[in-house]
């Protein structure tokens, strides 16, 4: 049998860091080696993995160490044991107990703690019985530290609130490791000692061509209610290259937003780029509102959006966009009237739909206006229409073309850029 412990001290050895240099009694391991000094002694022996608690907090630190007793006499002695982050961290206690007998003697247990520098009783007392084995590194017996030897019972902390390390009073915590007044640190993916990567989302929003102007830059979106400008949300451009950005984190897709500035001043509307056959703002009902989406969050995924298009800045300049206005005297006829109360434009250049463009009479001087961006350079046929109830707002209710008469459709040629009337 003594062989045999013997042996399953030099597997745990090799398996675990172990720890020697605490300043505990010196008659608990006079010889210093870290092994109990009277092995040869007994003929029996059986195995306690356990670790230490002192109000349900784990208390076990590299410098402790603990005996186990029989009636005063030491029967046992082991110092901690550092168990891989991957079996739970933090400490553990693989004591061998030492017995002439198989069974009949109990066993009691004092601890020493490196921390406050004193030895404690366990409350715990076990019945040994020759070849138990008792816990393990995963699952460990539990032992819960008593009064201090020596101590009376009395509390000499007034508030009798004590720190994980004991000290009355104290400002140490536990980590999130487990280690008091440890070092380590939740990110913001909730991980221990984590790079905060696995969680985040960047966003990237170019400022450089759109028109408007601005103080701050905002994500929004159902996500936070639609909410304004605030701290966390506020984007930023560190390197002033014009690319605004922020970090979120914890985002799950599909994941719905849009880009405001100055808490609502402006926002980006999308529509329309939808409608000219875009990609970047899927929820849209392309004629109020188009917001983007993305279908993957996390592990650090950027975005490369522009602020209110579909298209990069440098698109955008490689495709001139041209203005067309339109101006229809309608003094000269009987409309708008009760049955036909809007006029509009109809064109080729989104197949013949109704309400292509809605004209509007601001000031009231019979003339309706309108204008609409175009591609530069191109050419296309319209007519002027009304519609109202009585088409049921079809948006050809009635139209008409050339002033001759003749049926023929009005012809708009797009200049390159500008505005063309």
């Amino acid at each position: 049998m003594k062989y045999f412990t013997l042996f399953k001290k030099i597997i745990f050895t090799l398996v675990f860091s172990t720890f020697i240099f605490a300043d505990f009694p010196s008659d608990w391991d006079s010889d210093g080696d870290g092994l109990f000094d009277n092995i040869t002694d007994y003929q029996n022996s059986g195995s306690i993995t356990s670790r230490v608690y002192l109000d349900g907090v784990d208390v076990g630190t590299a410098g402790d160490a603990m005996i186990a007793l029989v009636d005063g006499e030491q029967r046992g002695y082991a110092v901690p044991t550092e168990v891989p982050g991957g079996l739970g961290g933090g400490y553990a206690f693989l004591m061998l107990v030492y017995s002439n007998q198989a069974t009949g003697e109990t066993i009691s247990f004092q601890f020493y703690d490196d921390t406050t520098d004193q030895v404690y009783d366990v409350s715990e007392t076990y019945d040994f019985v020759s070849d138990m084995i008792l816990g393990n590194v995963v699952f460990p017996e539990t032992l819960n530290l008593g009064l201090a030897v020596g101590d009376d019972g009395g509390d000499d902390c007034a508030s009798g609130v004590y720190d994980c390390a004991g000290v009355c009073d104290g400002t140490a915590i536990e980590d999130c490791a487990g280690v008091c007044d440890g070092t380590s640190v939740e990110d913001e993916c909730g991980d221990c000692n984590g790079d905060s990567i696995t969680c985040s989302t960047i966003f990237n929003v170019d400022m450089n061509c759109p028109d408007v102007d601005f103080s701050t830059v905002h994500i929004t979106g159902p996500f936070c209610g639609w909410c304004g400008a605030e701290d966390w949300n506020t984007m930023s451009d560190d390197d002033g290259d014009g690319v605004y950005s922020v970090t979120l984190y914890n985002i799950e897709a599909p994941f719905e937003y849009k880009y405001m500035v100055d808490n609502w001043a402006n926002q980006e509307t999308l529509w329309d780029d939808m409608a000219d056959g875009a990609s970047c703002a899927p929820i849209t009902d392309y004629f109020s509102y188009g917001n983007r989406q993305l279908d993957v969050t996390g592990n650090g995924l950027e975005t490369d959006d522009t602020y209110g298009s579909c298209l990069t800045c440098e698109e955008q300049d490689a495709l001139s966009i041209g203005t067309v206005e339109f101006n229809v005297d309608m003094n000269g006829s009987q409309y708008p009237n009760s049955d036909y109360d809007n006029v509009v434009i109809n064109g080729s250049w989104n197949g013949w739909n109704g309400w292509g463009i809605t004209l509007s009479d601001d000031d009231g001087d019979g003339i309706f206006s309108g204008s609409a961006e175009f591609d530069a350079g191109t050419t296309f046929e319209y007519v002027v229409a009304v519609t109202g109830p009585a088409d049921g707002w079809s948006g050809w209710g009635q139209q008409f073309g050339q002033g001759n008469c003749d049926g023929s459709n009005f012809i708009a040629n797009v200049g390159e850029g500008g505005t063309t009337t």
